[in-house]
């Protein structure tokens, strides 16, 4: 085989076809000459060979952030052979099969330019164009064969021991085996580390194409021979993408031209007319391109003409299976967006401006936020391959639409973006949906927070050569080496002074590599137990997960479930470590009770505690010091907080006799503050934490002794809750980021709650919970927001607090709003407390978005009426027409849709559209619809019409002698009388003058009803006149109801 460009050595078909996929010529062959080939290679296979049919082998890739895999899925284990040779690589099966490589180069186009195949003689070859310096890396799993190609700066970082471990079981779903074979079929073992560049060996008599002798076992490789060096000018046989000058490639629907620009780059995404919905932004050090489409990209179009300024690209596969574009760029660069017809141009510039028009958060009255993206796609969901953040997208179609700036919450971060929607949410199950008026997420709101998962642990350091002898000190400590059956906490055995850790280190790596791979797992968890012995508990636990990721098999051991638990312990991750230890194979050993104890402390979970230390609390004397001491401090801490004082007394008893620093003997009695308070002895405590704190031995002990001294006097009345508060606040600025500053905020809160400071409650809470989300603590605080926000306004915990200062409260946090039928609730008093106060406009509000989102059936439609009230009573009918309409269900009871239609009459009168008022009440015959009637007839002037209406209206009245003629009454007999003498109905007002005289007189219309019925009335009077305008505006109907809203509650009238 030989380079593609020329050189010397014969020239293959596979070479052929590869240059020909490529797009490249042979100077030393004519272009036909490959044609020429394929039949005398036809006529040179055994009889029927070329019409036989053979098996076909599946070929899947997986681009991953450091590297390009391909995978062979053969359902039994077949020989192999690999050759890399300038840049072609060369994989050659001992079995005749169709394979289909044609997707290869598309999906891993930054490895791969070409790829072809051929088969003869019993053998099939499949052959790649890669870039001439390129590593590769080949093994087994199970009877898959993997091939990993590497860049060059990825083979560095991985030598360095940078690379993160190699996601094999998510790609086939089985373990990396090494690539030793088994009879008949044997192939190459496999290093554990980079694999360099191997020459094939070819059979007896066979040609470098693959015809020739067959056989089923491969020859063993030959010695390792460098790749051969790239030509000046660019790298032979790769697709256009790589090329330098190259600024355009064309992928399934979508041409990217890159354009370098002054300090930045431009990329233009042609979607050829029909431009699909996007979303831009910056996060976790890379720029973040996304379109709610898929299609194919050769990344190289990217990197390669942005003049340095795009660095790498990775494809990130979705399950929504949308292009998405993670870009690492130079520093500094920060993208702008502006969609063109078809096109989307992404400026990537120093100096980019904010989006021309940022998208609004103003969000969800019911527990969550609505962005007012109102042309937004269907949502996203994306992991980074690189820090395994789960986001949640939401691509826009408008122009330079993005969110500035970024706002974090207790369930969400939104993140701030050149163009759509980036969420991330707390968990990764968070309800978001583009609607007709936005983006909504969260929904309900009040949801809890929950742990991120962590990144995978990176790979220790590969030795360059295999090591063929160990030195001493790793020889003697392989005989002293236990895989399993020791206790895993044999600590004692691995500590070391100083001066002797970096050396035992050494050489506990030197005995790893000094083995074959299959045997390395027990030296790694030796390795473990040392870091572990010597506190490095985070490298500990990166050797656990190395060793567990190449011998899956080990995950569920005892001894390693055990260090597992440990290193998460002594790293502060209390969930992991209580998931370890909760093992039921540890239920019968007491000494993992002590473990179970120090975590359950970790969480704050004091019951747990006394349970687990009711037996005694002994740590074993060989333990390190810095852990010995450590568990007894938590332990303890946690045991005289729940008052389980015997707990507490041991564990003084035992720090008393232990040799400890100034900062552990001033923990040493701040513990035994928390004991004199368990033991009743308030005083005696508050005077040892004082004096702690003045002595300011240990800055940390001296925060944890005020802050326990100024809770206790709080409790003892010594000072008040504001008081407490106040010295909590300025404690704030002696400490600040671990848990420490949590339980600061969480009493912060408490003490503001106990004074009757809600706002400044939930702050602090709020605070807590956003700066440390994974925190144990953090889940039962979101809790505890959630329920003082429930108990204020639903529980009626909020009564006492003026209607402003309660509506600010509650849109400061709305998203705790709780979901289903209490939130309901909780916005049903809202509402009514708004309106009941004449602001409207908020209590619609919340109705809209309560009808638009959150009910449905009766429920829906009720609400639907009380917005539509609200509306009329804001002087709105149109928007009290849309409410009903937007609220018809089929569960309404009769009742609701008289009550409805009398709302849409009066609206529609509002709007001057009589006819259609009318007949919304047609065939109504209730005191309500009377009232309508008789007020649309007077506002239109229909004299004789608005008599005979008003005079059905208080017909009950006017017909029952002994009946009260109350306010609303007298205004409405008044106006049947104005109403009788412009129309002329003498007969009318005669009767209303005998039946009603004497009953109006205690009325505040006494007067003007007693003049307006004298016969000797006159319209044109000055005296008629004023009688006019005591009702003239009066309205009957809406005065009942903001009657009822002011003094009942709006939810009273349904």
């Amino acid at each position: 085989m030989r380079d593609l460009k020329g050189g010397c050595g014969p020239v293959t078909r596979l070479t052929v076809a590869l240059a020909v996929a490529a797009g490249l010529c042979l100077p030393s062959m004519p272009p036909r000459a490959f044609a020429q080939q394929a039949p005398a290679a036809a006529a040179a296979r055994p009889d029927g060979a070329a019409a036989q049919t053979l098996p076909s082998i599946r070929v899947r890739t997986g681009l991953h952030p450091t590297f390009g895999r391909i995978v062979f899925d053969w359902t039994g284990r077949v020989g192999y052979e690999v050759k890399v040779e300038g840049n072609a690589l060369t994989i050659v099966f001992q079995e005749p099969v169709t394979i289909d490589v044609t997707d290869v180069p598309v999906r891993l186009g930054r490895y791969v330019a070409a790829a072809a195949v051929e088969t003869g003689n019993g053998r099939t070859a499949a052959g790649f164009t890669v870039k001439a310096d390129a590593r590769i890396r080949h093994f087994y799993v199970g009877n898959r064969v993997v091939i990993d190609i590497y860049e060059p700066a990825d083979a560095a970082a991985r030598a360095a021991g940078r690379e993160p471990i190699a996601d094999i079981a998510t790609l086939v779903g089985e373990s990396p085996a090494p690539a030793t074979p088994t009879p008949p079929t044997p192939a190459p073992a496999m290093p554990d580390g980079p694999v360099p560049p191997v020459q094939i060996q070819t059979a007896p008599g066979a040609t470098p194409g693959g015809a020739g002798t067959s056989g089923t076992t491969p020859a063993a490789p030959a010695a390792p021979s460098p790749a051969t060096p790239a030509p000046a000018g660019g790298l032979p046989g790769l697709l256009p993408g790589f090329q330098a000058g190259s600024g355009s490639t064309e992928a399934s629907g979508v041409t990217i031209i890159t354009t370098p620009a002054d300090r930045g780059v431009v990329i233009d995404f042609d979607w050829g007319g029909n431009a699909p919905a996007a979303v831009v932004f910056e996060a976790y050090d890379a720029i973040w391109i996304a379109f709610d489409r898929p299609a194919n990209v050769v990344t190289e179009s990217l990197t390669g003409p942005s003049a340095g300024q795009i660095e790498r690209v990775l494809v990130v596969d979705n399950p929504d299976r949308a292009l998405v574009l993670r870009l690492d760029t130079r520093p500094g660069l920060r993208p702008h967006v502006r969609r063109d017809e078809g096109i989307w141009r992404v400026r990537l510039l120093e100096d980019a401006p904010l989006p021309n028009q940022p998208l609004t958060v103003a969000g969800g009255t019911t527990g969550g936020l609505v962005v007012d993206g109102s042309d937004g796609a269907a949502p996203l969901n994306v992991t980074d391959p690189v820090s395994g953040i789960h986001m949640i997208l939401v691509p826009i179609r408008a122009s330079s639409r993005g969110v500035v700036p970024a706002r974090k919450f207790v369930p969400f971060e939104l993140l701030e973006t050149a163009q759509g929607v980036a969420i991330r949410p707390r968990p990764d199950t968070l309800p978001v949906a583009s609607r007709r008026d936005g983006v909504e997420i969260g929904g309900g709101g009040g949801l809890p927070i929950s742990a991120e998962a962590l990144a995978p642990a990176a790979l220790p350091p590969a030795p360059a050569a295999p090591v063929q002898e160990a030195d001493t000190e790793a020889a003697r400590l392989m005989t002293e080496m236990a895989i399993g059956g020791r206790d895993p906490f044999d600590f004692a055995r691995w500590v070391r002074t100083p001066d002797l850790i970096t050396e035992t280190r050494q050489a506990l790596q030197q005995a790893i590599v000094s083995v074959a791979p299959p045997l390395r797992t027990g030296p790694r968890l030796t390795l473990a137990r040392f870091l572990l012995a010597n506190g490095f508990a985070a490298e500990a636990a990166g050797v656990i997960e190395t060793a567990i990721a190449l011998e899956p098999g080990i995950a569920d051991r005892v001894d390693v479930v055990a260090l597992k638990g440990a290193a998460a312990y002594m790293q502060g991750h209390y969930d992991e470590a209580e998931t370890a230890f909760n093992d039921p194979r540890f239920d019968q050993d007491p000494g993992y009770a002590l473990w179970r104890a120090a975590v359950a402390a970790g969480r704050e979970r004091h019951q747990q505690v006394g349970e687990y230390a009711s037996g005694g609390v002994k740590v074993p004397a060989d333990f390190p010091e810095a852990l010995r001491v450590r568990m007894l401090v938590q332990i303890g801490q946690s045991a005289l907080t729940s008052g389980r004082l015997e707990i507490g007394r041991e564990i003084l008893d035992n720090l008393s006799s232990m040799n400890l620093s100034p900062s552990d003997r001033a923990m040493t009695d701040y513990l035994s503050g928390l004991a004199d308070k368990a033991a009743g002895n308030p005083e005696a405590a508050i005077q040892r934490w004082r004096a702690i704190a003045d002595q300011g031995i240990d800055r940390k002990v001296s925060v944890l002794a005020r802050l326990a001294q100024i809770q206790t006097e709080v409790e003892t009345g010594a000072i008040t809750a504001s008081d407490g508060a106040a010295a909590i606040d300025k404690l704030r600025f002696d400490w600040r980021g671990d848990e420490i500053e949590l339980h600061m905020l969480q009493l912060l809160g408490e003490m503001h709650e106990k004074a009757g400071n809600y706002h400044d409650a939930l702050a602090a809470w709020k605070e807590a919970v956003t700066y440390y989300p994974d925190a144990p603590q953090s889940a039962a605080l979101a809790k505890r927001m959630s329920d003082t926000f429930s108990w204020l306004f639903v529980d009626g915990g909020a009564s006492k607090l003026a209607p402003l200062d309660a509506l600010a409260l509650f849109y400061d946090y709305r998203e705790l709003t709780p979901v289903g039928e209490r939130g309901d609730e909780m916005i049903r008093i809202m509402a009514d407390k708004l309106a009941a106060v004449d602001l409207l406009d908020e209590a619609s509000e919340l109705l809209r978005h309560q009808v638009a989102f959150r009910l449905s059936g009766a429920d829906k439609s009720r609400v639907g009426a009380r917005l539509a009230l609200i509306r009329l009573l804001d002087n709105d009918p149109a928007g009290a027409r849309q409410a009903l309409q937007d609220s018809v269900t089929a569960d309404m009871t009769p009742a609701l849709v008289e009550q409805r239609q009398r709302l849409e009459a009066r609206a529609l009168a509002d709007l001057g559209e009589y006819p259609g008022a009318f007949a919304a009440i047609q065939g109504d015959d209730g005191a309500e619809a009377r009232r309508l009637r008789a007020e649309f007839n007077w506002a239109q002037e229909k004299w004789g019409d608005a008599a005979t209406a008003y005079r059905h209206v208080i017909e009950p009245v006017l017909n029952s002698p002994e009946a009260r003629v109350d306010d609303v009454t007298a205004r409405e007999a008044l106006k049947t009388a104005v109403a009788a003498v412009l129309a002329g109905n003498d007969e009318l007002r005669r009767e209303l003058r005998q039946k009603l005289g004497q009953r109006m007189a205690g009325t505040t219309v006494a007067g003007a009803f007693r003049f307006v019925t004298d016969p000797i009335a006159r319209p044109e009077s000055a005296d008629f006149r004023a009688a006019l305008s005591q009702v003239g505006s009066y309205e009957s109907f809406l005065a009942a109801y903001r009657q009822q809203v002011a003094t009942q509650r709006l939810s009273t009238i349904n």
